[in-house]
């Protein structure tokens, strides 16, 4: 499990580190939980371009969450 805050963050620094953690290791997939807040969204392009740099075959997937912890919406990404 990794924790970010897209708004408060530094993104680059956890594209790096998401990167490197896919490129060296086995991960079958990734899975970003987003509360539906805008600024959280940013999680998603975060961890995309990870897969991206990593050259890792990662099938990628969205949850956004409510501000009441339900599930809103889900998206798979190849």
């Amino acid at each position: 499990m990794v924790v970010g805050c897209p708004k408060l963050d530094d993104a680059r620094a956890h594209v790096e580190k998401l990167a490197a953690i896919l490129a060296g290791s086995s991960i079958r997939s990734l899975t970003v939980v987003h509360m539906e807040v805008p600024c959280c969204t940013g999680l998603a392009r975060i961890a995309a371009e990870a897969v991206r740099l990593s050259g890792a075959n990662v099938p990628l997937g969205d949850v956004t969450v409510t501000l009441r912890g339900e599930i809103l919406e889900t998206a798979k990404y190849a």
